[in-house]
């Protein structure tokens, strides 16, 4: 019989979380796991596109202003002449 305290407190945490490993591995079935991983997936590849999208449109606006800029000085250009 094991009769350290310290011993006997290893032991039964180590029974406790094997335990609970078990019955957490048990009610989560293959096909759950996957689902929650292709939701998750699913939503950070929304996220990533939501964010490219909008750095994509900043710059084409940025894109488009310079160039109203520039042909409107073309434009002063050539009525000044």
């Amino acid at each position: 019989m094991i009769s350290d305290p310290t011993t006997q407190k290893a032991v039964s945490t180590a029974a406790y979380s094997a335990s609970f490993t078990t019955a957490a591995g048990g009610a989560v079935s293959v096909n759950e796991l996957a689902l929650w991983i292709g939701i998750l997936f699913a939503a950070l590849t929304f996220v990533i596109n939501w964010v490219y999208q909008a750095k994509k449109n900043r710059r084409d606006t940025e894109l488009k202003d310079l160039q109203k800029e520039l042909v409107q000085a073309k434009l002063d250009k050539i009525t000044d002449i």
